[in-house]
């Protein structure tokens, strides 16, 4: 009898074991994404993931391109090399990542049934005087990642990296000499103007969109001198971005002018990598007047780049 046992003991247990090395495995753990966030492309080149994104926002497309589903996470959970796991049928999936600290924006094409090419991430807006858009508020810090290809898997040691970027930066304008061309101190205008409000599922900016207005939101004049703060999107070589200065005392623009172009005059910055991985620009902007002719010099992030004549129109 007790070899009988035995043997039915025996039996059992490999009988276990072949429902878990079956081709289809269901009796074992769940397919499921598994995947981690980097934060790594910026000036610092280490991963600033745990101190600057507080959520993590996943949508998750099939290899047919249809919508699956939103998964988010936020708060200490992203702490101690936080890994998403979203179980999902066995397949290859897409991930897009949109980490939105402040829900200063709105999604779309997230129904049933929508395909990737559906959607997009936009910036909250609402309409100025003069036919642009302006941010409904400040923009909040948007993370961006693109996940293309990523299998289900069994194994918790297989674990796809999404790499983040930065998409909102921050602008500041230093401007002294502010009594020219005046002989009294006239404020300028100072804003952005840039189609970089709305994003495809693989960070690219949607272009059909409308231009938006960038505006200071916070300014200060002290005697000679203006600060104002601006917080833009994505500034991307090629797009245009243009930074506007405009003094009521003579017609034109003292300084309308592509920012990414300005910006790259410094050596620093060669490229769109350099660019994306800056979170700060500081122009330093003086005007002073020569042969009764205004002229600007410019220092972006402490380096002198030409000096520049201002427009007529």
């Amino acid at each position: 009898m007790k070899c009988i046992s035995v043997y039915i003991v025996m039996f059992v247990i490999l009988l276990s074991m072949q429902s878990c090395i079956r081709d289809d495995r269901s009796d074992c753990k769940d397919s499921a994404l598994r995947l981690a966030f980097r934060y790594t492309l910026n000036n610092q080149h280490t991963d600033l993931l745990e101190s600057e994104v507080t959520r993590v926002t996943v949508y998750v497309f099939d290899a047919a391109n249809k919508y699956v589903g939103t998964y988010t996470e936020s708060g200490n959970n992203l702490k101690n090399k936080y890994v998403m796991t979203i179980s999902l049928p066995e397949g290859r999936y897409q991930a897009i990542v949109f980490c939105d600290n402040l829900n200063t924006f709105t999604t779309s094409g997230l129904d049933s049934g929508a395909s990737l090419s559906d959607f997009r991430i936009v910036l909250n807006s609402v309409e100025d005087t003069n036919g642009y858009l302006i941010p409904k508020s400040v923009p909040g810090d948007l993370f961006a990642g693109y996940a293309p290809d990523i299998p289900t898997t069994y194994s918790e040691s297989c674990i796809t990296t999404v790499d983040l970027m930065k998409d909102t930066k921050n602008v500041k304008i230093k401007i002294t000499g502010l009594n020219y061309p005046a002989r009294s101190v006239i404020v300028p205008d100072v804003y952005i103007t840039a189609i970089n409000g709305k994003y495809k599922g693989d960070n690219s900016i949607d272009t059909s969109y409308r231009a938006l207005k960038y505006i200071p939101h916070h300014t200060s004049v002290t005697d000679n001198r203006l600060e104002a703060d601006l917080r833009t999107m994505r500034l991307v070589i090629g797009h245009s971005p243009m930074l506007v200065i405009k003094s009521p005392a003579i017609p034109g623009y003292l300084l309308n002018q592509d920012i990414t172009q300005l910006i790259l005059a410094n050596p620093k910055y060669t490229s769109q990598e350099d660019i994306d991985r800056e979170d700060t620009f500081v122009f330093e902007i003086n005007l002073s007047q020569t042969d009764n002719n205004v002229v600007i010099s410019i220092l972006i992030n402490g380096w002198k780049i030409n000096t520049i004549t201002p427009t007529t129109n």
